[in-house]
């Protein structure tokens, strides 16, 4: 029997959404557990216990060929003759030693949240760019799309904060997954350059023998390959000519980024060994190396990040206000993105994690009893739609951050653990 648990168990913990909800939203302030065994104990052992709890998780998961009769009656627990999540719940809140469940939880990823959704243009107008890639940018020139995501499940969560981010990496510049969608939707390379970077000129020149890299002199054209390679190839097909065009815009990019840098590699992955690139990578650095984008006579630094949010993200909604002139890097619309496996990922955080996050950043803010007032978004942009975008501005307890919120938030608050400044955050069932 202890074998078919702990199997029960393990499926539980892959297949069950609803763990989100237990193991996130048991800790109250000043609640008192009470204790009543011949409600609570599901298995009848005179205790109860976190595999009480478990009892109850997978008989709602309906994992219930190996657990006996009489403790599948036993786990509808508040009579409601539904046996879920809120009957786990239930359990945990009154197991002998509730300090077992009032610790931090980790994190829960909530499969709740898939690439499902409803578009809209700004007219309200259904938007369908499901069918083909070229469709993903029939609105690339006309009104801007909005998605909507259904968000049911994530809104009946309790006493959890749910972070729901769309794509990943800082949004701004090129979309390495749009690039791809453009290419295959017919761009051009220097098409692709100048949809994601704007008023950009794209010129050419001998590029010089070698490039400094790690303190070493590197062929350019092999250093260039290696970016390329580490950068964009592996979500490209092997000499695919459309896909070419997605490797040359990424090569532009990195050479632009290397003439940006006095011609060494600086902030650029790489692979560490040029035999490793793909034949058709080499050709394409051979071809494209010297070529190199101007904006207002001058290179800029050709930003580029993973997957935007179907929208790239404005420089100064991300970074805030900047000395020099980045205005090339613009709200350039990214919908093939919105298809891409992992564009929407949302994650369950107890509040004492949560709180962990914020005075581990800065022991200094001062956070309220109230878990539904610690943070709070101030200003977004709309790269999503009306509720969801780009954050600009945040309160977290008694700071507020007036630029780069959202960036601030996700790499100094929540270490990278929130994969886009593009998000948002939800508890009780509200947008905070």
């Amino acid at each position: 029997m202890k074998h078919k648990i702990t199997d029960i168990i393990a499926r539980v913990l892959i297949f069950i959404p609803a763990l989100a909800v237990i193991i996130t939203s048991v800790s109250f302030p000043g609640y008192v557990p009470s204790y009543n065994s011949s409600v609570y104990d599901i298995n009848g052992d005179g205790e109860v216990t976190d595999t009480d709890v478990k009892y109850v998780l997978a008989l709602s998961a309906s994992l219930s060929s190996d657990i006996p009769s009489e403790i599948k009656l036993s786990a509808d627990v508040n009579g409601d003759s539904i046996i879920n999540a809120d009957d786990a719940r239930l359990v945990s809140l009154n197991i002998n030693t509730p300090s077992v469940y009032i610790q931090e939880a980790a994190p829960v990823e909530v499969p709740l949240v898939d690439n499902n959704f409803d578009s809209y243009d700004s007219q309200g107008n259904p938007v369908s760019v499901v069918d083909t890639v070229a469709g993903a940018y029939n609105v690339i020139n006309s009104q801007k799309m909005y998605i909507y995501p259904d968000l049911t499940q994530v809104m009946a969560m309790r006493d959890t904060f749910i972070i729901i981010a769309f794509g990943w990496g800082h949004g701004v510049g090129m979309s390495q997954w749009g690039a791809v969608g453009l290419a295959r939707a017919g761009y051009s390379y220097i098409q692709i350059i100048q949809h994601y970077y704007r008023n950009v000129a794209i010129m050419k020149e001998t590029p010089p023998p070698t490039v400094r890299c790690a303190g070493k002199d590197v062929d350019t054209t092999e250093m260039l390959a290696r970016i390329v390679e580490k950068e964009i190839a592996g979500i490209t097909n092997h000499n695919d000519p459309v896909d070419a065009n997605a490797l040359r815009a990424q090569a532009v990019a990195a050479y632009t980024n290397m003439k940006y840098s006095d011609y060494s590699v600086s902030g650029c992955s790489y692979v560490s060994n040029y035999n490793s690139c793909r034949n058709d990578v080499k050709a394409v650095a051979k071809e494209i190396a010297g070529q190199f984008m101007l904006y207002n006579n001058q290179v800029p630094y050709a930003y580029y990040s993973a997957c935007s949010a179907g929208v790239a993200a404005d420089y100064a909604t991300v970074w805030g206000s900047t000395s020099k002139d980045m205005s090339y890097l613009y709200n350039s619309s990214s919908y093939y993105d919105c298809y891409t496996n992992g564009y929407i990922s949302a994650t369950a955080y107890s509040p004492q994690t949560i709180r962990n996050y914020i005075t581990a950043y800065d022991p200094s803010i001062v956070l309220s009893d109230n878990p539904a007032e610690w943070i709070k978004i101030l200003s977004h942009d709309d790269a999503v739609n009306e509720n969801i975008g780009y954050v600009s501005a945040m309160q977290i307890g008694n700071r507020t951050f007036s630029e780069a919120g959202g960036l601030r938030f996700r790499d100094d608050v929540m270490k990278y653990n929130v994969k886009s400044p593009c998000f948002a955050i939800i508890y009780n069932g509200q947008y905070l």
